[in-house]
C-alpha cells in the first residue's frame, strides 16, 4: 500500500501550506492541511501553534496525521459509499520520544502495529511535527 506521506510533507513543506482545504497535488491526491491555536482557531502562524493536522483521501482512503508536540496520531480511514462519510478503520498513536530513531522505530515495530508506515514516512511527519513550539500550550491537555 502506497501512502504518498513523503510527498505530501514535501509539498507542504516546500510551499509553507498551513492552510490547505481539499486541494489536488498530484501524486498525493486532495489534501487538507490546518493548524491551531490555543483558542482552537485555525491559524497559518506555526509560532502559535499546538496542533498540526494534515489528510488526504486517494483511492477511497483518508489518511490523516495529527501532530502534537509529544504524540502523533496517524489513522486510515475508508470511504462509505452508502453513508457517503467517512469511517475510522485504524488508527495508531505515537510517542514521539519512542520512534525518533531508526532504531527506535524498528523496535517499536517488533511489538507494535504501524499500519504500513514505514521509517521515511515517520521522519517525514517528524518534520513537521517539531515545528510545534515547545511553549504554546495544548488545551486539550488536562
Amino acid at each position: 500500500m502506497k501512502m504518498n506521506i513523503v510527498k505530501f510533507v514535501d509539498y507542504v513543506l516546500q510551499n509553507k501550506t498551513w492552510s490547505l482545504h481539499d486541494v489536488q497535488v498530484e501524486d498525493v491526491g486532495e489534501v487538507r492541511v490546518f493548524c491551531y491555536d490555543p483558542e482552537l482557531n485555525e491559524i497559518t502562524d506555526l509560532s502559535k501553534c499546538f496542533n498540526i493536522f494534515m489528510a488526504y483521501e486517494l483511492n477511497k482512503q483518508f489518511y490523516s496525521i495529527d501532530m502534537y508536540l509529544n504524540t502523533v496520531t496517524f489513522r486510515i480511514s475508508e470511504y462509505d459509499n452508502f453513508n457517503e462519510d467517512y469511517y475510522i478503520d485504524e488508527n495508531i498513536e505515537f510517542n514521539v520520544d519512542d520512534i525518533n530513531t531508526e532504531e527506535k522505530f524498528f523496535q517499536y515495530c517488533l511489538v507494535n502495529n504501524t499500519l504500513g508506515l514505514t521509517f521515511d514516512d515517520i521522519s517525514a511527519i517528524l518534520k513537521v511535527q517539531r515545528l510545534i513550539p515547545e511553549e504554546v500550550l495544548n488545551p486539550l491537555n488536562d
